[in-house]
């Protein structure tokens, strides 16, 4: 198998952007791992037993990457984007060769060796692809059970016009399907509709879910399910320190606190770090000019604040150009 040469990640300082507030009685509070495997957003996966995750490399291919340190354990080059993980196999998309087939490989979790090389026929002209286009978008997700990985896709698309003369063509066109993948044969089965996925619970903490005894604000619950983030707004206008992140464990243990611009991420907690999302965005820099940040993924201490490391993640939304 060829791979793409290790490197590790570039530690670079976020100051302004993330202020890590340590509310500590005793001494160090330790969070406590998690065993299992979850994603954590779209195009990456965490392996949080064996301390690892799996995520989309922004100049294509996948990194495995430690939790602790952030070092490139191992990358690959025989696919793009990480669906499911199941005992030591990693279930992936492949870039699409023609429309109508949608691409998997299998690869081991320990070296990215590719194990087997899969073809699901998907019934749509659309082209598989990892990146949204233009009203075109292919979307996958996945559920593990005992008898393998159930894989649902679903491919949409519409005509983007300006000013809209076809409303007809404007409609969305949507088709779906289903298979499920044993990933230790490679064996594939269509399955019913009524068989398909369940709805991801949402990560808002409502009603009966919110849990009694943590600050006040919004509730969200961990990728995991295992942590809940109290989101509370502390400045008014666009900031980067807009919003407070009070982490507690489900036993409503407080871990610590995390300033930054987002209401929510995507997060969870591994090893009393803070594993989180931070969406592309935009800041100006002590020379004055705009400096953009790219979608990443990044951990923080919670026992003493600091950023350990950050990780880039592939961009798969298209943003631009429209038509007039």
């Amino acid at each position: 198998m060829s791979t793409l040469p290790l490197k590790r990640r570039v530690l670079l300082s976020w100051a302004g952007l993330v202020s890590v507030l340590m509310l500590l009685s005793g001494g160090a509070i330790q969070g406590q791992p998690v065993s299992g495997v979850f994603e954590l957003r779209p195009g990456v996966w965490i392996d949080s037993q064996n301390e690892k995750a799996f995520l989309m490399a922004p100049e294509g291919g996948i990194d495995c990457i430690s939790l602790s340190d952030g070092a490139v354990l191992w990358q690959s080059s025989q696919a793009l984007k990480p669906l499911a993980l199941q005992a030591s196999n990693l279930l992936a998309q492949v870039a699409s060769s023609r429309p109508g087939s949608l691409n998997l490989a299998i690869l081991s979790t320990d070296s990215g060796e590719l194990t087997r090389s899969l073809t699901v026929d998907v019934s749509t002209e659309a082209m598989p692809s990892v990146d949204d286009q233009l009203g075109a978008t292919f979307q996958v997700r996945t559920e593990l059970g005992e008898t393998g990985v159930t894989l649902a896709w679903s491919s949409s698309s519409r005509v983007v016009q300006g000013m809209p003369t076809d409303l007809a063509a404007a409609r969305p066109q949507v088709r779906e399907g289903a298979v499920l993948v044993n990933l230790a044969s490679g064996a594939l089965s269509e399955i019913a509709i009524s068989r398909r996925l369940k709805e991801p619970q949402r990560p808002l903490l409502e009603g009966d879910q919110r849990q009694s005894g943590l600050v006040e604000g919004r509730q969200f619950l961990s990728a995991d399910g295992q942590n809940i983030s109290v989101s509370q707004r502390v400045t008014e206008g666009a900031s980067l320190k807009e919003y407070r992140w009070s982490i507690y464990s489900r036993s409503g243990r407080h871990l610590g606190d995390l300033e930054t611009f987002a209401s929510y991420s995507p997060f969870t907690v591994s090893a009393n770090n803070l594993i989180f999302e931070t969406r592309p965005f935009a800041r100006r820099g002590n020379d004055g000019e705009m400096e953009q940040e790219p979608l990443k993924i990044r951990a923080v201490s919670l026992s003493n604040g600091v950023e350990l490391w950050q990780a880039e993640v592939r961009d798969t939304a298209y943003r631009g150009p429209y038509p007039p």
